[in-house]
């Protein structure tokens, strides 16, 4: 089966990754094909017609890159062990850190660094293993130095059956799409959208110069081999540079950013698997809520790099296969019937154009899924713009209390109506009517959200006596004046776009009579300004027709009060 596959193609790294997989007990459904597409990159598509819930491909818990299977923790934690019984003993250290410290930042000696496995966070583990499985299996010389760690510290019988050369081979290293990546014109673009505040490129350097890289260096028997000690300090340095570098750090951080997911540890029972800070379903996709749901997206242990299901691309609504999960394997399964020469494409859920510019380097220009966060400091900020009665200081600590009584910090709008799929992709209908109107508004806007602004817009005085001393909340409620305040509160958030408030200018740029020839990460940005753009706009406007319609319902009502008034009058008088 994975035979014939290979034969399809002249690549290499197809090949060796195909009998790679194979020979772990991986599976491939002779209905898939491995193949290149322009602009798609490596990717799966059906070499015939593939029916619903049809195995795709099988992979083995085993084959999964994660810390539980790569050999690098067992071989730090001995380490640590071995370290850790000299001091006991009274015994001096001569382990390579005692003749090398750690090599950092001339600061770095001020700051507290991880001694052992255990005090690494985060991320930094994993990538920490894939970067050591890469220095392990780059050739002959680097592959019998971690024999001989592993010989050292008892382990090298555990070597034998974990090599993912081939599947690291065949990962992409070009990360250029991705914000973290953008050159600083590019980044300017971006300017008022939700992605500039999660690159957090400054925090991975700041974990990599403070913690990272110390730890290697301080168990550099382990990352390098046990000459390293022999080894003068510049040269150690050197080594270090070329195979746990920042530039390497930021490729492994990449890859598990844009390829991982989030697989729970020896589950019995077969489940949906989605991206890594995703959710975890039942084969029903039940709704839902786990108890445990935050602690499940902290819990980077389950994160895994899982070999052919990362070549699934994702598109907005073209998902057609998913991964499901079982005690010793993991299996992609075909939702829908597939045709022959269709693209298989897992989604990860349909994620607004953000969060894929940001994880995957790339847009969906019709994303029905596009949403932008309102923050509950910003909503205090509105509120203090337009109150007399509530300094910015009480409104920040009244959001504080909110927060504290359950209520959220930030608020997520979406399309009311969502965007034909159509260039130019405009929401609609553009001019709903009063019916739509009613029948959208009740599920447009989160409960949370009416809840902090009724409380942001009360007096200090009211507010203490109805809600603080009670230790209770507003409850939800949609009027005209909460109506306005969300307007005022949505205009102040388009005036942070680059490029002005307005959709239109962004519009006419990628789909007006004559578009503008933009690069790549030009023509994304503008992508996701317009989508974002959009939905502030859209929910705007139902706010305004909200008002509206209510008037009308208030005229239409004062209309008929008065005529019964005057029926009734006339009843009486004619009754006298």
């Amino acid at each position: 089966m994975t035979e014939t596959m290979a034969q399809e193609h002249d690549d290499p790294l197809y090949r060796a990754l195909l009998s790679s997989f194979a020979a772990a007990g991986g599976t491939v459904s002779p209905s898939v094909s491995l193949t290149q597409l322009p602009s798609q990159g490596r990717c799966c598509v059906a070499r015939e017609d593939i029916p619903e819930d049809h195995d795709l491909f099988v992979i083995p818990r085993m084959y999964l890159l994660n810390i539980s299977n790569s050999l690098l923790p067992s071989l730090c934690k001995a380490l640590d062990s071995q370290r850790s019984e000299k001091s006991t003993r009274g015994e001096a250290d001569m382990s390579i850190d005692s003749i090398h410290p750690a090599v950092g930042d001339d600061d770095s000696s001020s700051k507290q660094s991880p001694d052992n496995w255990q005090d690494l966070s985060g991320w930094s583990p994993l990538i920490l293993c894939m970067m050591w499985e890469t220095w392990r299996t780059r050739d002959n010389d680097t592959a019998a130095a971690a024999v001989s760690i592993a010989k050292n510290l008892r382990l090298d019988d555990q070597l034998g059956d974990r090599d993912w050369k081939s599947y690291l081979d065949i990962m992409p290293t070009d990360f250029s799409s991705m914000p973290m990546f953008w050159p600083q014109q590019d980044l300017d673009m971006l300017k008022g959208t939700d992605v500039l505040g999660r690159i957090g490129k400054a925090e991975a350097e700041a974990e990599y110069r403070d913690n990272v890289r110390p730890f290697i260096a301080s168990h550099a028997a382990v990352f390098l081999g046990p000459a390293a000690k022999d080894l003068p300090e510049q040269e150690l340095q050197k080594l270090m540079d070329e195979h746990y570098g920042l530039e390497q750090f930021h490729v492994q951080g990449s890859r598990i950013l844009s390829r991982s997911f989030h697989v729970k540890k020896g589950h019995a029972d077969e489940g949906t698997v989605v991206g890594a800070d995703g959710d975890v379903q039942d084969d029903e996709e039940s709704d839902e809520e786990d108890d445990d749901e935050d602690e499940e997206r902290e819990d980077t242990a389950d994160i895994s790099m899982v070999p052919f299901a990362d070549l699934l691309n994702a598109s907005y609504a073209s998902e057609n296969a998913k991964l499901f999960y079982s005690s010793t394997a993991l299996i992609m399964r075909s939702t829908r019937p597939i045709k022959k020469g269709e693209q298989i494409m897992n989604t990860y859920g349909d994620p607004p154009n953000a969060d894929l510019l940001r994880r995957y380097g790339y847009v969906d220009e019709w994303n029905a899924g596009d949403e932008v966060e309102l923050d509950a400091a910003h909503l205090a900020q509105t509120a203090a713009s337009s109150s007399s009665s509530s300094s910015g200081a009480q409104l920040t600590e009244r959001v504080s209390y909110l927060v504290s009584q359950g209520l959220e910090e930030s608020f997520v709008l979406t399309y009311p109506f969502p965007p034909s799929d159509q260039k130019p992709y405009r929401p609609q209908p553009e001019s709903p009517s009063d019916e739509e109107v009613k029948n959208v508004i009740g599920e447009a806007l989160d409960e949370e959200l009416l809840s902090t602004c009724r409380a942001l817009l009360m007096g200090e005085e009211e507010f203490e006596a109805k809600y603080r001393a009670k230790e209770k909340v507003p409850k939800p409620k949609l009027d005209e004046e909460i109506a306005h305040f969300l307007i005022k509160t949505i205009e102040a958030r388009l005036g942070r776009y680059e490029g002005g408030p307005s959709s239109k200018e962004d519009e006419e740029i990628l789909y007006g009579a004559q578009p503008k020839n933009l690069g790549t990460n030009a023509r994304s940005a503008i992508v996701v300004r317009l989508g974002e753009k959009r939905v502030l706009e859209a929910n705007a406007s139902l706010l305004r027709r909200m008002v509206e319609v209510k008037k009308k319902q208030s005229a239409a009502g004062g209309g008929d009060k008065k005529r019964k008034d005057e029926s009734g009058k006339g009843k009486a008088n004619g009754g006298a």
